[in-house]
Order: structure tokens, then sequence, then C-alpha cells
């Protein structure tokens, strides 16, 4: 099955097909969450349009979500690795977030499969989060703490939320736990235990 959206295609794999087929009798409905918005009661969900997973169509398209309940408002980026895409930073920027959680930018990759160009582009956007929006909070997630040198990655933006008395911290921090970057630790964590089948 192949959906496209101008200017890209999208084919789809068989085992997809075959449960989302599975499925067509069992909802009541099924509405598209890209660019709508549901109400729950107080609370008031938004999706973005579809945006790249990464820095072009290659791998897909993702949905950012905006929660909105009690007068605060929450923004999850999903999968985006920066976010270093004009259409990425807009929805963000227009949503005016408390909180943001955001896939920062695939650093561990740099030089590989995330060019130089692209962490500007990510670094220059998460400072426009900082000056640009209310957000009090960014919490870079996902791809970028599978960097141990996360912080020095984007000092920038640590900056620019120092001076505009904001907050970047990982998600541990949030939660007032320890970091332990288990997926930038992953060689040397496996290496430690032993895996038994």
């Amino acid at each position: 099955m192949t959906i496209s959206f101008a200017p890209v295609s999208v084919t789809f794999s068989t085992s997809l097909v075959a449960f989302l087929k599975k499925l067509k009798d069992i909802p009541k409905s099924i509405k598209t969450a890209d660019g709508s918005e549901f109400r729950h009661g107080k609370t008031l969900i938004r999706f973005s349009d579809a945006v790249f997973h990464g820095t072009n169509p290659r791998l897909g398209f993702v949905v950012q979500t905006s929660i909105e309940c009690g007068g605060e408002k929450f923004i999850h980026t999903s999968d985006v690795e920066g976010p270093a895409m004009p259409e990425q930073i807009r929805f963000v920027i227009e949503e005016q977030p408390d909180v943001v959680v955001l896939d920062g930018p695939m650093t561990y990759m740099l030089g590989f499969r995330y060019s130089k160009k692209s962490l500007e582009l990510s670094i220059e956007n998460m400072i426009r989060i900082i000056t640009e929006t209310p957000a009090h909070t960014i919490i870079p997630d996902h791809h970028f703490m599978r960097d141990l040198r996360y912080r020095e990655r984007i000092a920038p933006v640590y900056e620019a939320a120092d001076d505009a008395g904001k907050k970047v911290i990982t998600a541990a921090e949030y939660a007032g736990r320890d970091i332990e970057n288990f997926e930038a630790r992953r060689k040397e964590l496996y290496g430690a235990r032993s895996i038994s089948h």
C-alpha cells in the first residue's frame, strides 16, 4: 500500500497493511491526528501536521503533540532528531508551550548520519524555543541522550537558557533521578553483564 504526500510517497509493509485490515471493524471510528485537535473534558490535545522523522522524508513522518490543561501547555516533539527543520519548529513556536520534551539532535551520529549543519540548525531552533516561547523547561531526550557529551554539544542552548532564567534538563533530572545514560553506555553495560538465554 502506498500513500502519497506531495512530493513524497510512503510505502507500507505487507504486515502493517494486514494489521490495519484486522482492525478495520474494531473501532467505532478512526480519526487522523495530523493537523487536528481533540478535546477531552478540560484537556485540549493538538497535533501538528506531519513533519519529517529527521531531516528528510527518507525515514517517514511523525506528528508532534500539544496538551493543554489547567492553564499549562506541554509539547512532545516526537522523533524529529533536532528540531533542525522549519516545519518541526513552527508548531512549537505557534503553540507557545510551558514545557517541551523534544527529541534533541542526533549528535552520537554526528558526521555519519547527522550533519554538522543539522546540529547548527537544531541549536538555533532550541534557542528559539527559549527566546520565543514561555517554555520554562526544555527536556531534550531520545536520540540526544545517546551521546555522553550531550551537554557540550549544545552548550549555546544551555547558555541561552541560563541567561533567560529557564531550564534545559534531562528527563532524569526532571524526575529527580540520577542521569544514567543507559543508551550511551550500552557497550559498557552489556560488557559488564552477561546475558543468559
